[in-house]
């Protein structure tokens, strides 16, 4: 596996002279990022894009670690048996043409060679991977269409290709930072469970998000996830949940969806955390990614918004969440301005400066009854400066407990919250999402 993922070499099969086939994108966009040596496969051209062009891998002499392939379908395995010879163990299978239009028997054929011949695939019917830290990419998707996220603690497995190239383009814009993403397709013979495994090794991982339509081995999967979500959290998200959507799933990967109810209770089973929606995936994700662990569900509200906290109270409420009783009430009320209402939200009114926040975080956080800390902010008012951003992340800093920024806006929040997210600090757009996300974070824990 990790011949796939830190290779130091690379020979692309399929690369043609047209700029939009598949095969030339993977090129191009290894050539940009790859630092390792790169081979150009076409038996047709001398050279294509500066680069030498070779008939196989056969007629390489230096080593190649990892192939890509992106050739038609029936032409798949022969060129996978001149991998095997060549002594390339670990190939990107990006065809599609597969189980997933009904040629079985061809797909079968390609896991048997692989199998016997000790070789592994991701795909086939696959985007394959980015790697950020080892700098492999093998999206066929130019990085003007389709921006490529930073590099970050998280890690994507999804088993559909264009599921997860929306994923990417909307953690980019998202400003969120990933370790690896993995598309896998088909899973001939690399399966979700297999990278989870992988991942849960890897240094650059904090959390696992995961899309998925089916399991193949339930027996495996529960096995290695139940290993793996001690060490790591993993978030998953499930799609084909219902009849119909069961039946798109089966003409999409090939794979029986399943009863939704056997596999949430499977994921409950294997300490896995099941989300709704892929934003509350990559929300729950950002949040497990910072490593605090709260003793309790006793949640403090500090707002310079009064229905922005009741919205908050609401969510807290209807998750089944406690709200903190803070002592000290009369001694912080003093430092506040005399209209704050000093209860659970502590509502510093829209005249609240940066030390007023500063008086009611910290000593929200010195309570004993506090586990978990939200504090709404909204920067448009005229009062707030930008130091505010110093001071959640030194109190931040100071503490253990989970500490969560809601903030609602434009552009003109956009600064405030990269710069706090910047400085380790969560921020959501909406209540809901922070409470949901606060909710699946007392899951694991627990």
């Amino acid at each position: 596996m990790d011949k796939i993922f830190n290779p130091k070499s690379i020979a692309v099969i399929g690369v043609s002279k047209s700029k939009d086939k598949v095969g030339r994108v993977i090129f191009e966009n290894l050539k940009k990022t790859f630092k390792g040596k790169l081979y150009c496969i076409n038996p047709h051209e001398k050279s294509i894009s500066g680069k030498k062009c070779y008939t196989s891998v056969l007629n390489v002499k230096e080593k190649i670690d990892m192939a890509v392939i992106a050739i038609p379908a029936l032409k798949v395995i022969d060129v996978v048996k001149e991998c095997n010879k060549k002594g390339i163990k670990s190939v990107v299978i990006i065809t599609a043409g597969f189980s997933e239009i009904g040629k079985n028997n061809l797909e079968l054929e390609l896991k048997d060679y692989l199998d016997k011949n000790n070789m592994i695939a991701v795909g086939p019917n696959c985007l394959g991977i980015l790697d950020n830290y080892s700098n492999v990419d093998t999206l066929f998707a130019y990085p003007d269409k389709l921006k490529r996220p930073k590099k970050g603690n998280l890690s994507f497995i999804s088993q559909s290709g264009a599921a997860g190239c929306a994923i990417l383009d909307m953690l980019s814009n998202n400003n969120t930072g990933i370790s690896k993403f993995v598309s896998y397709g088909n899973a001939v013979n690399v399966d979700e469970s297999d990278y989870l495994k992988y991942l849960s090794k890897d240094k650059n991982t904090k959390v696992i998000c995961v899309y998925l339509e089916a399991v193949e081995d339930g027996k495996k999967f529960m096995k290695i996830s139940r290993k793996v979500s001690k060490k790591k959290p993993i978030v998953l998200l499930k799609g084909g949940k219902f009849k119909e959507s069961e039946e798109a799933t089966l003409s999409h990967t090939g794979s029986m969806a399943g009863s939704s109810e056997v596999y949430s209770a499977a994921f409950k089973q294997s300490g896995i955390i099941e989300v709704n929606s892929i934003r509350e995936m990559f929300d729950t994700a950002k949040l497990l990614e910072k490593k605090k662990k709260p003793k309790g569900n006793k949640i403090q509200i500090i707002t310079n918004g009064g229905g922005y906290g009741i919205i908050t109270t609401d969510n807290v409420l209807k998750n089944n969440l406690k709200l903190s009783n803070i002592r000290n009430k009369e001694k912080i009320k003093k430092k506040l301005l005399p209209i704050a209402v000093v209860k659970n939200p502590i509502d510093l009114t829209g005249s609240a400066n940066d030390e007023h926040y500063k008086i009611a975080i910290e000593n929200s956080l010195k309570d004993k009854d506090v586990d978990i800390l939200v504090v709404i902010l909204l920067p448009q008012l005229p009062s707030i400066s930008k130091n505010i951003v110093n001071i959640f992340s030194n109190m931040n800093k100071l503490t253990k407990k989970p500490f969560v920024v809601i903030m609602t806006g434009g552009e003109s929040n956009k600064i405030y919250k990269e710069k706090l997210e910047e400085k380790d600090i969560p921020v959501y757009d909406f209540p809901n999402d922070a409470i949901n996300s606060i909710k699946n974070l007392i899951k694991y824990n627990q």
